[in-house]
């Protein structure tokens, strides 16, 4: 395939949608009310990856529920590769070494690729699926190489981006995966399989591996669905203050692990804070609620009024003040 870059033509529209939208707020302040109805409307994928959904007594949203990453690599797996590998170091200490044994366990290591293995659970719903399922269906592609499943959604919506950080899952598991593609003879795996397992102070090591994955998994996500709303809650830590004894300050920080709280805002288009006024629900971008600027000149040091509800509780949203294309479409339908 042959390109010309020199053909490449100047931009000139602008797009002042948010690609990667950061939607904070407490919990049970209404975040995915609002989120459904916008799947409703404009049809955006709702991926909800909360142990006990949000989102069972609403109706109308595109939902499915994802329960990790990717599947762990087999354990089975693994442990055949230690069992080999044990052998192969026993047969190479021999003071008489069986060089066909050798040759034949040596062959035996290279083919058991054991990291690019999957343990699926057994116990999967029909609506339980793995982030893999979901990006591997929209990259297909046939013998022309073209999409064979085109995504059809405005969005993705991920409710929440927290469980995608958790100890011991989803990240972790993809992350080891890579590192022992390159390093197979160093098994990560004791009770568990995590890249934090690295040699270093606290698996340091395996801290910039998570970063990667993150910003990986986020572009590549971006990439299918074009924009995406990532919900996270906040967590609260109590700092010493200096020159203060037994006194603590609240710090309240995004509630992922590491740095991966800044490199996500740094990586956003927008960050917004909400909350509850009356029955209305109020998005901040301010400097006082929000924890970045939004890039979008629509949203920067705005309060947004994002949606209210009637005496009879029917709720109206305006999606259409943070995406500024679906207010052009609605103006040209009227």
């Amino acid at each position: 395939m042959k390109f010309d870059f020199n053909s490449i033509q100047s931009k000139k529209t602008i797009d002042s949608d948010p690609k990667l939208h950061v939607l904070a707020g407490n919990v049970k302040i209404g975040k995915s009310t609002i989120l459904n109805d916008l799947s409703a409307k404009y049809n955006w994928l709702i991926v909800d990856t909360q142990k006990i959904s949000g989102y069972n007594n609403l109706k109308g949203g595109k939902i499915i529920r994802v329960v990790g990453l990717e599947p762990p690599m087999s354990a089975q797996a693994i442990k055949t590769y230690k069992e080999d590998y044990r052998i192969y170091e026993d047969l190479m200490a021999a003071p008489v070494k069986d060089i066909k044994k050798i040759k034949e366990i040596k062959l035996k290591l290279e083919n058991n690729k054991y990291w690019e293995t999957y343990e699926r659970k057994k116990d999967l719903r029909e609506d339980e699926y793995y982030i893999k399922d979901l990006l591997d269906f929209y990259n297909q592609v046939d013998e022309n190489n073209k999409l064979i499943n085109v995504c059809p959604y405005d969005g993705i919506i991920i409710d929440l981006l927290d469980a995608v950080d958790t100890p011991n899952d989803w990240l972790e598991y993809s992350a080891a995966r890579k590192w022992c593609s390159n390093n197979p003879t160093f098994i990560l795996d004791k009770n568990r399989i995590s890249i934090l397992d690295l040699p270093g102070i606290s698996g340091s090591r395996g801290w910039a591996d998570l970063r990667t994955e993150l910003v990986n998994l986020l572009g590549e996500i971006i990439r299918v669905f074009k924009k995406i709303i990532v919900v996270v809650h906040f967590k609260t830590t109590l700092i010493a203050e200096q020159d203060k004894i037994n006194e603590n300050k609240a710090l309240q920080s995004l509630a992922l692990r590491g740095k991966s709280a800044d490199l996500l805002l740094s990586e956003c288009d927008s960050f917004g804070f909400m909350y509850a006024d009356g029955k209305k629900r109020i998005i901040s971008y301010t400097a006082k609620k929000a924890s970045t600027d939004s890039r979008a000149l629509h949203l920067h040091d705005k309060e947004i009024l994002i949606s209210e509800m009637d005496n009879d509780n029917k709720l109206t949203t305006y999606w259409d003040k943070i995406y500024l294309s679906y207010a052009a479409n609605d103006a040209k339908k009227d």
